[in-house]
């Protein structure tokens, strides 16, 4: 086996250059490596659920000095631009459009998926993200200071987190007033792990990820997709059967116990403000028509608290 080749000076690594205020989309950040199963002493099954890892819980303070803040906001010199002269209001529409052909995802209007890996986050889909941004916010001071100081690319674009544990970690990393300007986020929460999450009072270990979405104060839209498994449901069987009598699996129901705690999640219900809320269960089968029904119930039930207005619980407990 040939030895290693030791690096030399011409072989020194890279670093990504930070830019601004999106220096936590890596470009070069390699994709994460497939965790090994580990077998569980018990039953010998390869099921044992990734515990989730969190940052130290501080929220940022606002900057007082440097190019986030607002003293060099303030500084700026009136501009003599033809673009720049015109209303706020004008100019924002055409940032909108400018973000919105963003190559985010594969498909337009995709949403940014942060995606954790060591102390920085990136997007898999959004390779370029840099290189677009810059193009845009270093046109001039008064440019960066609309686009990034006002945090318009977290207001016009949606961002979908993968789990509870990875949405807090972002969050509580970014500008605090990037993280008011987040307009739609979609979290995807597997039952397994987070389960906890919907206790009375859920522990710190769980991250309490819907004190964090409460306490995101312009938030619109939530969507909530939860990752349900075997034990969390029932199977309804029919025919064919086979040899030993067993009927094909046609459709599922989801406990009723699973559902009581959603839908007597204090944290969930504390939620307030929103114009628009989903939820939706996650299964690989069909559900059964009466559960199917009853799922739509608990649903409509949640949507009726979170989109009440009430600026007094829109606030960490």
């Amino acid at each position: 086996m040939p030895a290693k080749r030791k690096q030399s000076e011409g072989d020194s690594k890279i670093h990504w250059k930070k830019v601004g205020s999106f220096d936590a989309f890596n470009p070069q950040a390699p994709l994460p490596k497939k965790r090994k199963p580990t077998k569980s002493r018990a039953t010998g099954w390869r099921n044992n659920p990734k515990k989730p890892k969190f940052v130290k819980c501080e929220e940022l303070p606002e900057p007082e000095v440097g190019i986030h803040s607002l003293a060099w906001a303030q500084a700026i010199a009136p501009q003599e631009s033809g673009f720049l002269r015109l209303p706020i209001e004008c100019r924002n529409r055409i940032y909108e459009h400018v973000i919105d052909d963003w190559t985010v995802g594969p498909e337009k209007g995709s949403p940014i998926t942060p995606w954790k890996k060591g102390s920085k986050f990136y997007d898999r889909n959004w390779r370029n993200a840099p290189k677009e941004t810059e193009a845009l916010y270093l046109l001039s001071r008064q440019v960066y200071v609309d686009v990034v100081g006002s945090g318009l690319l977290y207001r016009f674009r949606k961002f979908s987190f993968t789990s509870p544990s990875t949405m807090l970690n972002y969050l509580w990393v970014i500008n605090p007033r990037h993280k008011d300007a987040i307009r739609t986020i979609e979290l995807d929460l597997n039952l397994n792990i987070y389960k906890k999450c919907f206790d009375d009072e859920p522990p710190r270990a769980c991250g309490r990820p819907f004190e964090m979405i409460a306490s995101c104060k312009n938030l619109q839209h939530f969507t909530l997709n939860i990752d349900l498994y075997p034990w969390h449901l029932t199977v309804h069987r029919g025919p064919p059967y086979n040899s030993w009598g067993w009927g094909t699996a046609r459709s599922v129901s989801v406990d009723e116990n699973v559902l009581k705690a959603i839908t007597d999640c204090v944290a969930l219900k504390a939620i307030r403000g929103l114009k628009s809320f989903e939820l939706f269960f996650l299964t690989s089968l069909p559900f059964e028509e009466k559960n199917q029904v009853r799922l739509l119930q608990v649903a409509e039930g949640i949507r009726k608290l979170v989109t009440m207005k009430d600026n007094v619980t829109r606030a960490l407990a």
